[in-house]
């Protein structure tokens, strides 16, 4: 494991168990920037606080805890987005793992790339409708 996935992996079980503390990695990696990654942070950020009002992150040993599927998925955004955040910030290793190669890509491009789904005709509001609503008859219960 390289250095800063090592010291992404610690910070990040720091508040594995603290879910308003899960927050300020996710702050951190979007605190100073600007443009268009400025957005995708208040959006993302959004998205958090959405997850800490469901209570999708609360520990396992909380009286109503939370979703392990939900917390390991935080967990794993938050550990790549750290590890990302300490390269970018200047530490020489290499990234640990693919998902944080694109984070740190991300950090100094922070558009999308053209040909993705944002931006391909078939992946427009209408299509997407099209082929998803209403859901197929052949053994869709609706739950």
């Amino acid at each position: 494991m390289t250095d800063a996935a090592s010291r992404a992996e610690e910070r990040v079980a720091r508040v594995r168990d603290d879910p308003a503390g899960r927050y300020a990695p996710a702050r951190e990696f979007y605190q100073v920037a600007s443009g268009p990654r400025r957005r995708y942070g208040h959006a993302e950020l959004s998205f958090m606080r959405w997850s800490l009002a469901r209570v999708v992150l609360a520990p396992e040993t909380a009286e109503r805890p939370g979703s392990p599927w939900w917390r390991a998925v935080n967990e794993r955004l938050l550990r790549d987005k750290t590890e990302a955040h300490l390269l970018c910030a200047g530490n020489t290793a290499a990234a640990g793992a693919r998902s944080v190669e694109f984070r740190v890509h991300f950090s100094a491009h922070p558009t999308p790339a053209a040909g993705t789904a944002r931006t391909t005709p078939a992946s427009s509001r209408a299509t997407w409708s099209a082929r998803t609503w209403p859901p197929p008859s052949r053994g869709w219960s609706g739950s």
